[in-house]
């Protein structure tokens, strides 16, 4: 399993592994420990394309307190991590990518890369992705 934190609220954080993720909300000061913690798991979206399980990265996007990007094997997932539960928006397949790890920029793009020689940039508002062939790799 593992723990993403989210980048601004401690109380919140994206725990996921091989076959399920979960958004999780906890409540330190709740006095019954069976109120510290919530969690809640997205469904998978409706004709995606991709398998919703095989998670290998995550990560939550600044300045978007409830989005998050969910890897798999050949592609992302965007997901609201809202209050009253997660919902996934849509799957994005980034073609021969073995995705291992996500990296937001700056800027806004997300850099996704992994197995091969190319990087995948995808870009601010999630939609689309520019491959990007990495020099010098083999």
């Amino acid at each position: 399993v593992r723990l993403v934190p989210h980048p601004e609220e401690s109380n919140r954080l994206l725990a996921f592994g091989g076959r399920a993720a979960y958004f999780i909300t906890c409540d330190w000061a709740a006095k019954d420990v069976s109120q510290r913690a919530t969690w809640n798991s997205p469904s998978p979206p409706d004709g995606a394309g991709l398998a919703f399980y095989g998670f290998s990265a995550g990560c939550f996007i600044p300045g978007e307190d409830n989005l998050v990007v969910l890897a798999v094997p050949g592609g992302v997932f965007v997901i609201d991590a809202l209050e009253s539960g997660p919902v996934c928006r849509y799957g994005l397949p980034l073609e021969e990518l073995e995705v291992r790890f996500l990296l937001p920029l700056p800027s806004g793009h997300l850099l996704v890369g992994g197995s091969g020689t190319s990087l995948s940039l995808l870009e601010p508002e999630l939609s689309g992705a520019s491959r990007v062939t990495v020099a010098g790799v083999s």
